[in-house]
């Protein structure tokens, strides 16, 4: 039930089938070249989960700085409207996730949450991007000293 969901709102949003990969249940795809965006299925689940890589924490040299944030961000689901903010250890980077029954949703209702999750990724990459995260250890005490030398 649940693939032929994700199968139903790929034909309703316009996206080509090969992006729907069966042996993973998942379809995943680039969103404006900003996100990349996975909606699956697991064998295990009538659940649809949704992810979007927000940021990656290669730009940040204080990951623990980031993780607070993304941790305050997350609480009582107010900013991120519903959704969780988590760390994808593989790919390093921060994601926005989202599961939602199949059987309570339509490819319309699908593509709404989609939609609102791919909004509330805007959102947050840009303020986590204007947040300043300075590096910790030797390396911003290297950078001190280049400033004073000159």
């Amino acid at each position: 039930m649940s693939k032929d969901l994700v199968r139903e709102w790929m034909d309703f949003v316009g996206l080509p089938a090969e992006l729907y990969d069966p042996d993973r249940r998942m379809c995943g795809f680039n969103f404006i070249g900003r996100f990349d965006v996975v909606v699956e299925t697991p064998k295990s689940s009538e659940d649809v989960f949704i992810s979007i890589d927000v940021i990656g924490t290669a730009d940040f040299g204080d990951i623990d700085a980031l993780m607070t944030t993304c941790m305050k961000l997350n609480a009582y689901g107010l900013e991120t409207r519903g959704a969780a903010l988590g760390y994808d250890e593989n790919a390093r980077t921060v994601i926005l996730s989202y599961r939602i029954n199949a059987n309570s949703v339509d490819a319309s209702a699908l593509s709404a949450v989609v939609n609102n999750l791919v909004d509330v990724a805007q959102t947050l990459q840009d303020r986590l991007k204007s947040m300043a995260f300075p590096a910790r250890g030797p390396a911003s005490a290297g950078a001190a000293e280049v400033i004073l030398q000159s």
